[in-house]
């Protein structure tokens, strides 16, 4: 139960797991009232109530829930998808941060085939409880993610974060088939032997596939998992030219961006405050540092049409595009980021 109210309270799709462990324990108890069962339904029961209080906050809450995450529910093309779903399998045992260009299209034609033979022979050769642990492991949430997408349109089957559960299974999967052609009793000296040879070589250069990905990781500025520091690079070189910089956002993506500025470069947060109108109606009003004069540029990073007007309307100040980066991490996400200039009229 604990382990079930962590996972929901840490991310919510963890609900996703839970319902695949049941089915897990439903067939593997032969749908028989047993301990098990019991056992497994008090704790499911236990941690859904400790988990009321999150929900009610949600739905509390839904309209800023759903501006959040429309984006995920945006109509991409099937072949999109499709192509996003294969990167992301390959990206499970080798990343190099590039997407369908030729050889990594070549890489990830195969590691999807050594996938799919991996799932079939785990169906074949191990024992029912492992295979059906693995499989509604990865059926579930794969199932739960993709069939939305196809009914419905969206993307959420794209997102890989979403997914670990299904790409975890896939790997216990893939190292099952690796242990069992490697260790398996050789039964014909000349082809046991070679088998068994080719099939080291692969997991050696599986992992060192895996090895090599990480050291460059580790290294590299930017990576396709960090979606919103897409643009950072060239946003905080602009910024860094100017004497005595402000930078003006609503947005929290700047918390990524400030580790490129220089210490030069200062932050203001907006906010917005409610003001009685003089015919009684209230109106939200921009609310701006008062020394503002003090600097040499004020920069506003990703600011919608609405707040750029209010800044024309109330403090008399133009907005000029400075910057604009479009970055396309994958077929189905694109990152575009938008730096203005502020200058008194």
């Amino acid at each position: 139960a604990l382990t079930l109210v962590t996972g929901f309270y840490t991310f919510l799709f963890s609900i996703l797991v839970a319902i695949s462990h049941g089915i897990y324990v439903l067939v593997t108890e032969r749908f028989r009232f047993s301990k098990i069962i019991v056992y497994y339904g008090l704790s499911s029961l236990m941690a859904l109530m400790v988990f009321v209080p999150w929900l009610l906050v949600s739905n509390s809450n839904l309209s800023k829930v759903s501006s959040k995450t429309k984006w995920a529910l945006k109509e991409v093309p099937l072949s999109s998808l499709a192509q996003t779903w294969l990167i992301n399998i390959n990206r499970s045992f080798f990343d190099l941060n590039q997407g369908l260009n030729f050889p990594s299209v070549v890489v990830s034609v195969i590691i999807l085939i050594l996938v799919g033979y991996a799932i079939y022979f785990l169906c074949r050769h191990s024992p029912k409880r492992v295979s059906l642990f693995i499989l509604t492991l990865i059926g579930v949430t794969a199932l739960a993610l993709v069939l939305p997408d196809l009914i419905s349109g969206g993307k959420r089957s794209s997102v890989t974060r979403y997914l670990i559960p299904c790409y975890l299974g896939i790997q216990l999967a893939v190292a099952y088939l690796f242990t069992n052609k490697i260790t398996n009793k050789v039964t014909s000296i000349f082809q046991g032997v070679w088998q068994q040879k080719l099939w080291r070589l692969g997991m050696i250069l599986l992992l060192s596939g895996g090895i090599l990905s990480c050291v460059i990781s580790s290294q590299a500025e930017f990576w396709w998992n960090k979606y919103t520091s897409a643009n950072h690079t060239q946003v905080a070189a602009i910024i860094n030219q100017a004497d005595q910089p402000l930078l003006l956002t609503k947005s929290l993506e700047v918390i990524s961006l400030s580790y490129l500025l220089d210490s030069k470069v200062k932050f203001s947060w907006l906010s917005d405050k409610s003001v009685k109108m003089p015919n009684g109606e209230k109106s939200k009003q921009l609310i701006i540092p008062e020394n503002t004069d003090e600097f040499s540029d004020l920069f506003l990073y990703n600011p919608s049409k609405e707040l750029r007007e209010k800044f024309e309307k109330q403090y008399n100040y133009k907005s000029e595009l400075i910057g604009k980066w479009n970055h396309k991490l994958e077929p189905t996400y694109e990152i575009k980021t938008f730096l203005w200039k502020l200058v008194k009229q």
